[in-house]
Formats: structure tokens, sequence, C-alpha cells
């Protein structure tokens, strides 16, 4: 597309080196769950490319626990190794309180606690049920997907060949391993209703 192909040109020669695009889930149907109908999962591929193309590194960010996503984790590996992201987010869907989603699941009986403490979106805390798995499997998938995007041989899968900014972009990938790890350990996990 011109427009963003425009985009693009006029934010590396600005001094642009990483963009963040929030891709949220690679569901077009757990996008429209969330009124992100705007995202098109078709046009992904070709969005990484084109920012690629121009020297720009992404930080992909997605969440996980959307409804209709049951098998989200998979696809966010796989998409983020295809298309080489140079750094990954995963976050845990966190309703939180006056906003839309929220007022949803508390109508619909699916919030797991009103611990505010405990809605921290991207520690592994589950505060609602899923529609589609239970808490412990959604705990076990973010993790999981985690681990494998920042193992060792899937970060150089990653970042090799890559031309744009190795010191922001390596170190960055070998702290979030160690994150990760730790995160795992730490984190509280909240059981099913």
């Amino acid at each position: 597309d011109g427009s963003q192909a425009n985009l693009c040109r006029l934010a590396a020669s600005s001094g642009c080196k990483v963009l963040l695009i929030g891709f949220e889930s690679l569901s077009q149907v757990s996008l429209a769950s969330v009124n992100k109908r705007f995202n098109s999962v078709d046009r992904f591929y070709s969005v990484v490319k084109n920012v690629h193309d121009h020297g720009i590194g992404i930080i992909g960010t997605f969440m996980l626990g959307l409804d209709g996503g049951v098998d989200e984790a998979d696809r966010i590996v796989d998409f983020a190794l295809r298309a080489r992201l140079d750094m990954v987010q995963i976050a845990i869907l966190t309703p939180y309180p006056g906003t839309k989603l929220f007022e949803t699941m508390q109508a619909q009986g699916r919030l797991l606690t009103t611990d505010w403490t405990q809605y921290d979106t991207a520690a592994g805390t589950i505060v609602f049920q899923p529609s589609d798995v239970t808490t412990s499997a959604l705990r076990e998938a973010y993790f999981n997907a985690l681990e494998r995007l920042y193992s060792p041989v899937n970060i150089a899968r990653r970042l090799l060949g890559s031309r744009r900014y190795f010191p922001i972009f390596v170190p960055y990938n070998l702290r979030q391993r160690h994150k990760i790890r730790l995160a795992r350990a730490l984190s509280p996990h909240v059981s099913e209703a």
C-alpha cells in the first residue's frame, strides 16, 4: 500500500529505529470480540515486511485470552518467527474496571477476583474465566509461548540477517529470556471459579 510505504519512508528518514505494533491477535474473530476490526490479520505480514524494508525494527504486541483465540499462543509464536519480529510482547487480557470489557465479564460472572493488585496484565496472572480454555491452560500457553519465543535458537532465528540495530534488540531479547523464567516462578495463579 502506497500510503503505508510513504509513512514508513517518512518514519525512517526522521530517525525512527523501532515501531511498536499492536497486532493483538492473529484471529479476526478475536479482534472483533474487542472491537478491533480495523486490525486486518490478512495484512500483518505485508505490514511487517514494509516496516523492515525501511530499516525499522518491530516490537510486536499480542494479547492472550480473547474469546475465540483457543490456539492463539501457537499462532503468535509461528507468526513472530516467520515475520522475524525483533521483539515480542505478550500480555494476558485484563478486563480493567471502567471498561466495557470489565462490565461484560462482570455481567457474565467471569471475573475471578476484584483484588486490583492482581490486575497486572503481563505477569501471568489471570483475573477472569476465559471462554475457550481453563485459566491453568491459558497461563501455561502464555509462559510456553514466551519461552519458545525467547529460546536461544528462536532469538537467533528472529534476529539473524537483521540489519537493524543489534545493540537494541540482542540485549532486550536476552533480558526477556531471564525475566520469563523469573516471572513463571513468581507468578501467582488464580484458580477457576
